[in-house]
């Protein structure tokens, strides 16, 4: 069963095709078994609990309002591109079948994929093309998509070198725009690291 506004997940390991997310286990290292790209991804819209859109604009990610017109421009819809775990052995694919969605987010401006990544509690973007496998070296893009229970659209991004850090909206001391962060979530009733995705319009 699939909807136009929810992110399309699957079963890890088990269903490709299914479109709702599943997996509360416990974190295992990623080292164990390898991180493999999944099927090309849609864009969405990425939106905070304050209605306002995370956007790509000179080389660092932000959040700002967007009229009609704004939500056509391509710096504000991103990819959301799912990695599989590749286990190596079939106790591992029963353990795996448990894990969070693994993903790498990013968005393309002139050409040029920018990948968003931890740099300790900032988030930063980086040229990049998407590797098919991702490498232990890597992990810094890799952020664990976790969907809140409550809502169908609504997730948060872990970190995976960061754990129990999400991205997170903070207000910059020079200007109206608020950047992106890793901070940890105060208690269970802060919608600060929470997300509302939806599949993005056509230009």
């Amino acid at each position: 069963m699939s909807t136009n506004n929810c992110l399309p997940f699957h079963f890890v390991g088990i269903c490709k095709n299914a479109f709702y997310f599943k997996g509360t286990g416990e974190d295992e290292d990623l080292d164990e078994d390898r991180l493999q790209k999944d099927a090309p991804c849609k864009f969405y819209w990425i939106q905070s609990h304050g209605s306002k859109f995370l956007i790509y604009d000179e080389d660092k990610f932000e959040a700002q309002p967007l009229s009609i017109y704004g939500q056509r421009q391509s710096e504000c819809k991103f990819c959301i591109q799912i990695y599989n775990f590749v286990p190596k052995t079939v106790d591992s694919q029963k353990k795996d079948e448990n894990k969070d969605t693994t993903v790498v987010l990013y968005t393309k401006t002139d050409g040029k994929i920018m990948v968003a990544y931890c740099s300790e509690n900032e988030i930063k973007a980086e040229e990049m093309n998407l590797p098919d496998e991702i490498k232990e070296d890597q992990h810094k893009v890799v952020f664990l998509l976790k969907k809140i229970p409550s809502d169908s659209n609504t997730f948060m991004f872990e970190s995976y070198a960061n754990k129990g850090k999400f991205l997170a909206f903070e207000p910059e001391y020079d200007s109206s725009c608020e950047k992106l962060v890793l901070r940890s979530k105060v208690d269970e009733v802060d919608v600060g690291c929470e997300w509302q995705l939806s599949v993005a319009g056509s230009d």
